[in-house]
């Protein structure tokens, strides 16, 4: 009897192999670029924050999300079986204590969930962020975010790369 529902599912969604490669498909036109960079505060290496690239400033549209390393190191993913960000223009939040579904797991992967506390990272980095980036389509890119207590920059891109701008909105 447990097993009907699940049978009802199958003939709709796929059960099989090909749906799976088929899922793959979709998110390769995507056209998914790489992001990837390191988020200081005042100087120092940021560790265990959470990076969220919207498409807008409104806090519930959608977001590829990351978290920092010991050195402040990043990289962006779409979900939790797929790394990436959708190209465009993408508002930029980085966050101290924000949790949510996926960061968490993040989180516990890289050994970083510890109790939120008071945050930080200043509410113009996160609530009111004054960060943005545009991410190509099928890129790959490196974005630093040096987070100052007067205001932020995006720091020179490596070599190879080709400089990307923080924009700010007034």
């Amino acid at each position: 009897m447990c097993l009907l529902p699940l049978l009802a599912v199958c003939p709709v969604t796929g059960c099989g192999s090909s749906s799976i490669a088929g899922v793959e498909k979709q998110y390769r036109q995507m056209g998914l670029a790489e992001v990837t960079g390191t988020v200081t505060l005042d100087g120092q290496p940021l560790a265990n924050a959470q990076i969220q690239f919207s498409a807008n400033k409104m806090p519930d549209s959608s977001f590829a999300y990351g978290v920092t390393d010991s050195s402040g190191q990043y990289r962006m993913r779409l979900d939790t079986y797929h790394t990436g960000v959708l190209p465009g223009y993408k508002v930029v939040r980085i966050w101290t204590t924000l949790r949510g579904p996926g960061i968490n797991e993040l989180l516990k992967q890289t050994g970083g969930l510890t109790p939120a506390g008071k945050e930080i990272v200043p509410t113009r980095y996160n609530q009111q962020s004054e960060l943005s980036v545009t991410v190509e389509q099928n890129g790959r890119h490196t974005f630093d975010f040096d987070l100052q207590s007067g205001g932020a920059t995006v720091a020179a891109p490596q070599s190879g790369e080709e400089e990307m701008p923080a924009e700010t909105e007034n």
